[in-house]
């Protein structure tokens, strides 16, 4: 099963291209460069953010050629944590994309999520071009130590250039969250809930369907969808279920309600760890709880 979330992703997204547009209001002779710098890394950063989730969520993209370069510390502090082994890895990966470069940033974007964009890549490229020479030559000196006194003269560039430069970025994210949407909308809490749901309790007694509803809840001043338990029906069944089965459906309803496996099992019906025969099962829960700790109590499902 995958723990991913696309909704969330989108957002992350959203929040960027936000940002960029608030600050093409705000520029002026005085603080373009600064607010040019910061719109690129607006931009780097919503797209390295969703290469990284994609790659958190399918780890079997990372390049299989990549040198891993992950220190043992990593590794042995982590012994018992695989996902921050696997951030390392994924930060490794990051790191490979060509920073200050946003044809290379698009590029990666499009192989490691395998979306499509459509872009001009001399624009892309005069971005870069511009973004560079802000970062590294924002001096008054005309480097006559190199050149002499008349070869080089600094570039000035025009705001309406530079406002027209970041619309350009705007819509390349905008282009870019519309597509990875088409590619990845059916990864919602609804299916992550049911996958996780199926993936633990395989038995057809506990039929997800017949378990578990999704209902309107008006607390906290308004509507929100969230999970809902048949108890009748599980009351029913509970009786016919395997000891690791009871031990899963315990877990789940744990997170429901804290006292609500009294009124299903006494402690002699929970099995001990060693002799559930997946442990892998109860990483994954684990792991998955970890990340949305209100899945099955207060947090909205779609």
């Amino acid at each position: 099963m995958r723990v991913f979330v696309c909704e969330e992703m989108i957002h992350n997204i959203e929040v960027n291209i936000d940002k960029i547009k608030n600050i093409q209001s705000k520029f002026d002779e005085v603080n373009y460069e600064a607010y040019y710098i910061y719109a690129f890394a607006l931009f780097e950063s919503a797209v390295c953010e969703a290469i990284r989730h994609v790659l958190t969520s399918f780890p079997e993209k990372i390049r299989k050629n990549l040198e891993l370069k992950i220190s043992t510390n990593v590794i042995y502090n982590n012994i018992y944590s695989p996902r921050l082994i696997l951030a390392e890895l994924i930060e490794n990966e990051i790191k490979k994309i060509n920073k200050g470069s946003a044809q290379s940033i698009v590029s990666e974007a499009e192989k490691i999520c395998n979306v499509n964009l459509t872009y001009d890549k001399r624009f892309l490229k005069e971005i870069s071009d511009v973004r560079n020479k802000i970062t590294h030559e924002s001096t008054d000196s005309k480097q006559e130590y190199l050149y002499g006194s008349s070869y080089y003269s600094s570039q000035r560039y025009s705001l309406d250039k530079l406002r027209e430069l970041i619309s350009y970025l705007l819509v390349i994210l905008q282009s870019f969250a519309e597509e990875l949407e088409k590619k990845y909308q059916k990864y919602n809490r609804y299916k992550l809930l049911k996958e996780l749901w199926n993936t633990l309790l395989e038995t057809p007694l506990l039929k997800f369907e017949n378990c578990i509803s999704i209902g309107k809840n008006n607390n906290f001043g308004g509507e929100k969808m969230q999970v809902e338990f048949n108890f009748e029906y599980i009351r029913k069944v509970s009786t016919s279920i395997s000891s690791s089965e009871k031990l899963y459906l315990s877990m789940f309803l744990q997170q429901y309600n804290t006292s609500i496996n009294s009124e299903f099992f006494s402690f002699s019906d929970i099995p001990m760890l060693a002799s559930i025969a997946s442990k892998e099962k109860i990483y994954m829960f684990l792991h998955v709880m970890s990340i949305y700790p209100h899945l099955f109590n207060g947090m909205s499902i779609k």
